[in-house]
């Protein structure tokens, strides 16, 4: 091995460390502590943040979880992949200020997100996403990233559904749980009605499930439900809703649920 590359080896793993040592100290910073800020944020809120320019339904590539405010500063559970990986449910460090600032990274700081939050939560917030190379394949520079806090569940929705034989009307009334489970997902309970004509069902069943970003899932025994919702929680569109044998119409609905 000649001199230039016993030289030239190190001095990279130097620049790397250097690089990484200067992101780090970037998300480090953004998460110390600032008594006199406030978050418009509540806490235990139901998040989705992603990469691009527009939340998407059903969301591929993205992070969905919960948001718990103390302050200034912001924590989190999330579950997804960001811009490289595996899914895979991670905690989350940040802080937010008094115009709506909020740095988020998570444990360890591969990543980290900006948004720039709205006095109103459930309107989208812009920013931006960036990757730490030593994590991922290729660092990547700040991309384009949304997110937005999605409005509670709890109430009732209805509307008109249709399947490849049938229609009819659906009503759900769901209850959202306050609390988060370990994977930042927000437990969902709720029964369902459906008529048709003459023939009415009350309360098929009590349905349980979750909802985590504007995704949500609703099952029992023969019954499911699998639908998203819009950031104000004001309507739910449902791509499936199973009903089972022997109900006023068997098979699988969709249609756009709203808020009464």
């Amino acid at each position: 091995m000649g001199p230039g590359k016993v030289y030239d080896v190190p001095m990279k793993n130097q620049m790397h460390f250097l690089a990484l040592c200067c992101v780090v100290l970037l998300v480090g910073c953004a998460v110390q502590p600032n008594s006199s800020s406030t978050s418009p944020l509540g806490a235990a809120t139901n998040w989705q943040i992603e990469a691009g320019t527009s939340i998407t339904a059903p969301p591929a590539g993205v992070l969905t979880g919960a948001l718990q405010t103390q302050g200034s500063q912001v924590t989190g559970v999330f579950s997804g992949t960001p811009l490289c990986g595996t899914p895979q449910v991670m905690s989350f460090a940040g802080t937010i200020d008094s115009s709506g600032n909020l740095t988020l990274a998570p444990t360890p700081p591969y990543f980290y997100v900006q948004l720039a939050v709205p006095a109103n939560p459930t309107t989208v917030s812009t920013g931006t996403m960036s990757m730490i190379g030593q994590f991922c394949a290729l660092a990547t520079a700040p991309g384009p990233a949304v997110g937005v806090e999605i409005a509670s569940l709890t109430g009732t929705f209805a509307g008109p559904v249709t399947s490849s034989s049938a229609s009819g009307n659906l009503s759900l009334m769901l209850t959202q749980s306050a609390t988060p489970n370990g994977s930042g997902q927000f437990p969902l309970t709720g029964t369902l009605t459906f008529s048709n004509g003459a023939c009415v069902e009350n309360g098929l069943a009590s349905l349980a499930g979750t909802v985590s970003g504007i995704g949500l899932t609703l099952d029992a025994q023969n019954i499911s439900v699998a639908a998203s919702t819009n950031p104000a929680a004001t309507q739910l569109t449902a791509t499936s809703i199973t009903l089972p044998p022997g109900s006023c119409a068997s098979g699988v609905f969709s249609g756009t649920l709203a808020r009464q």
